[in-house]
């Protein structure tokens, strides 16, 4: 069955070029396991940041050989951070009057208990997942931890993608910074987080299918 895959690339400021590299090879690692072509799989690259830029159109390619060198040479563009842009949309496929406040208070748990322990995992790749201490003239880099203040679920969801009949949750994660910063853990970190670990996800949420997790552009 053919598949459309856009991928939205975070590409503000405070991501760095080290994290956009790392989310580009999320996106090669990713399309690798499609067949491209345009009876088969297409493929969008999308970055943002000030404003978002197509980077090439679905039918542009049509063999991997193709794709992926294109996808590496994606510059960094390095403009500025949007709150909403570092938003996460979430269709949980559920119906609204299911989705309750403990469901709700569920999936803000579950949200940064997986990002914890995807931080403690990946801390030296994302600077989004490590604080570093200085210790006998070193540093040492520590990984956050997040707890379900830290998900913030967003009032009146994002107008484009509400239908009557489903959830359509929009949140975002801000960094347990103990100097009070009101920093985002951006987008794209979330997007790696939850596609990671969409199975603890789906459990929260009573086993119900998620259908799309994107970025927000506001």
């Amino acid at each position: 069955m053919p598949v459309d895959l856009v991928f939205l690339l975070d590409a503000s400021g405070s991501i760095g070029w080290f994290d956009f590299q790392v989310t580009k090879n999320f996106v090669k690692t990713t399309t690798s396991d499609f067949q491209i072509g345009p009876k088969n799989t297409q493929v969008d690259v999308v970055q943002y940041e000030d404003w978002p830029r197509e980077e090439f159109p679905l039918n542009r390619f049509a063999t991997l050989d193709e794709l992926l060198p294109v996808i590496d040479n994606v510059p960094y563009l390095g403009g500025g951070t949007q709150t909403a842009a570092n938003s996460v949309v979430l269709d949980v496929g559920m119906a609204v009057n299911e989705f309750t406040d403990e469901v709700n208070e569920t999936f803000r748990v579950v949200v940064a208990n997986r990002l914890t322990v995807y931080c403690q995992r990946h801390v030296l790749e994302f600077e989004s997942c490590r604080r570093a201490a200085s210790r006998a003239k070193r540093s040492v880099h520590e990984s956050w931890t997040f707890n379900e203040n830290d998900v913030v679920t967003l009032e009146g969801f994002p107008q484009p993608f509400i239908s009557p009949n489903r959830t359509t949750l929009a949140f975002f994660v801000r960094h347990p910074d103990p100097t009070g910063n009101y920093t985002i853990v951006p987008g794209h970190l979330l997007l790696l987080m939850m596609q990671h670990n969409q199975l603890k996800v789906e459990e929260a949420l009573g086993w119900k299918v998620v259908h799309g997790i994107y970025p927000y552009i506001g």
